[in-house]
């Protein structure tokens, strides 16, 4: 699903004052930035078997109710920074509109600004299609605004801001805002006829109006038309039904997913929010909500059959489906055009289907799709508490608890803070994402997931992350079963039955060093150490310094004994140093990981000549950490040394 962000740098009209050019009748070859704007002073055609490209920054203004008639190929693929823009300075009589005919192939427009069309009774299908006509035909249409078009036609028109007559799946009309358009018949913003297998995704349709049903859509005799991630508000029907969808004439498979669509209106029919008249559809992840109509709300079935699942709407008779719930969505501010999800909206996370997993976005771990049109992203989300169970918490937050005892729990309200250190948090030890977790109620048990990024480790090594909780006065450690994964980047802690603020920090090290030491034997000195764990260990490399030699107070690798990779068993490893004269000799292990990272132990000495036995102790506590920490917690090392031969 989209953030929804209305393409208002289309309503800034960009006005050159340095070059202008007439144009009119056969066009062809590339209409340039820099000789716009085009000012259109008679009909202009693009002939079959010729193209006519615009440049981005270009701007084609109208000077009379004239048609650009496309028999041939149009390109208009503006930028998302330099739009291209169709209009008219005389907005009462308007222009005619781009009329694409039944000989045009491979036409596309892309991030253009078309205002202000306007049909007129003429042939069929001129009367229709007050931005846009495709006859017989198809086009891509992708991030355009479509402005106060209209298709009144002497009380003909169809389709306000595009009409469409027998298009098929190669007609894409993706991510674009329907505005203020209008027509007489059906179909304020767009109407289809005849479609095999349309898309109209990412597309906003607002206060869109017409007479005689869809205020925003009209889809007539079509199949496999696909309306998806869109939002219908504000749009109007005055006379009939499907104040924002109007579906018939024997359409069938006719599909929305996860569309928002809201406050649109039948005024004088039924279908305040979709009609469906002797057609079906189907309905997932879809919100229907506070659509009034004359004689019925929302979605109404006439002769009609939808399998509805996975949707917030009252259920109409004749539907199926399941999984659906009929509450306030929650939206964000209604009333001033956001129909984003409110943290607290019923909606999040209650759809069907995977969620995109973005790594750097998410983590995946079983994330559903929310309802609607816009994906929650915010960074708190509160959810209701009905019994056991799991329950998943979306947009930034990413956290999935799952309640094995609820006792009197009824809400649980996460927020998240990103790429931030807690305020009593260790930053060399601590990840950079910490959460607060409320309950309302008490009693409950549950097991909790937690996740986090990449970008938000900083260094720390994630196989040695633990969960803490911050209890006002110290960080306590939660140590029951850890399921871990790191390449998705979450731990589950099990059992936890309080809940506050939660972070994860790095303790302890890759590998548990229970002993190190060294005995002289037969003029060689023989090497012991045991591990209590191992963790990606790639092994050890044995180095060694002499106090005597020529390099004295330098560190050189002698050997390299392999790890135990990952292990929660004790392991023993030995080396022997057969190369030594009498003298005094330094010892100590560089444990190096799989990937490369690596950690010193303590150094040990030994004495060539003077029997006895070197040692280093095992620390403790042992890992390094503690199962309750403070800003002044410490680890002790103790290790010991014979005294010197005489």
């Amino acid at each position: 699903m989209k953030n929804y962000f209305t393409l208002i740098i289309l309503l800034l009209f960009q006005l050159s004052l340095f070059a202008q050019t007439s144009v009119s009748g056969n066009q062809s070859g590339t209409w340039t930035s820099a000789n716009s704007p085009y000012l259109v002073t008679g009909e202009i055609i693009i002939p079959a078997g010729q193209t006519l490209t615009i440049e981005p920054g270009v701007e084609v203004n109208f000077q009379g109710h004239f048609k650009l008639a496309v028999d041939g190929t149009l390109i208009a693929a503006g930028t998302e920074t330099d739009s291209i823009f169709f209009t008219t300075d005389n907005v009462a009589v308007g222009w005619s509109g781009i009329r694409l005919t039944e000989s045009q192939t491979g036409s596309a427009l892309a991030y253009c600004g078309i205002k202000y069309g306007k049909t007129s009774l003429g042939d069929f299908p001129d009367q229709h299609g007050g931005g846009v006509m495709m006859n017989n035909c198809d086009a891509t249409i992708d991030h355009c605004l479509f402005y106060s078009n209209e298709a009144q036609a002497s009380d003909h028109g169809m389709g306000g801001a595009i009409y469409g007559l027998n298009t098929t799946a190669a007609t894409q009309i993706t991510n674009c805002d329907f505005i203020d358009n209008d027509a007489y018949a059906e179909g304020g913003a767009i109407k289809l006829s005849g479609d095999t297998g349309a898309a109209i995704d990412n597309c906003a349709f607002l206060n869109n109006a017409v007479l005689y049903g869809g205020g925003g859509v009209c889809l007539y005799g079509c199949y496999n038309t696909n309306i998806s991630n869109s939002l219908f508000a504000g749009n109007v029907t005055s006379y009939a039904s499907g104040g924002g969808v109007y579906v018939e004439g024997y359409s069938a498979g006719i599909v929305f997913a996860n569309c928002t669509i809201t406050e649109n209106e039948a005024a004088g029919g039924d279908g305040g929010g979709v009609d469906i008249v002797y057609s079906d559809a189907s309905f997932t992840n879809t919100i229907i909500y506070n659509n009034p109509g004359a004689y019925s709300d929302d979605l109404y079935l006439e002769f009609s059959s939808a399998e509805v699942n996975y949707c917030n709407l009252t259920m109409p008779d004749d539907a199926t489906g399941a999984n659906n719930i009929d509450a306030d969505p929650k939206f964000t501010d209604a009333a001033n055009g956001d129909y984003s999800l409110r943290y607290d909206s019923p909606c999040i996370d209650a759809g069907t289907g995977d969620y995109v997993y973005d790594e750097n976005a998410n983590h995946d771990f079983g994330w559903r799709l929310d309802m609607g049109a816009i994906e929650y992203s915010g960074d708190r989300v509160l959810k209701t508490v009905a019994g056991t169970g799991e329950i998943l918490f979306g947009g930034k937050v990413r956290a999935k608890i799952n309640v094995t005892d609820a006792g009197s729990l009824s809400q649980i309200d996460i927020t998240v803070h990103e790429n931030e250190w807690h305020p009593e948090a260790w930053p060399d030890e601590t990840v950079k994402r910490w959460f607060n977790i409320n309950p309302t109620g008490s009693g409950f048990n549950c097991d909790l997931t937690l996740s986090y990024k990449d970008s938000e480790l900083d260094g720390i090594i994630e196989e040695l992350l633990l969960v803490y909780r911050w209890n006002g006065s110290e960080w306590n450690g939660i140590f029951p079963a850890y399921p871990q994964n790191i390449d998705e980047n979450w731990l589950t802690i099990q059992g936890v039955d309080e809940f506050g603020d939660f972070t994860f920090i790095e303790d302890g090290f890759p590998v548990e060093l229970n002993s190190f030491t060294a005995n002289v034997i037969n003029e060689t000195v023989q090497l012991k150490w045991q591990t209590g764990s191992e963790i990606n260990n790639k092994g050890f490399s044995v180095e060694r310094k002499s106090l005597s030699a020529q390099d004295a107070n330098e560190w050189n690798e002698i050997g390299f004994v392999d790890g135990a990779g990952t292990t929660a068993e004790p392991h023993q490893y030995s080396f022997t140093d057969d190369n030594v004269s009498n003298g005094k000799y330094f010892y100590r292990l560089k444990q190096i990981d799989i990937g490369g990272t690596f950690e010193y132990s303590e150094s040990i000495e030994v004495e060539v000549g003077a029997p006895g036995k070197f040692e280093l102790s095992q620390n403790f506590p042992n890992p390094f950490g503690k199962t309750s920490r403070s800003k002044s917690s410490t680890t002790k090392i103790e290790y010991s040394l014979p005294e010197q031969s005489a």
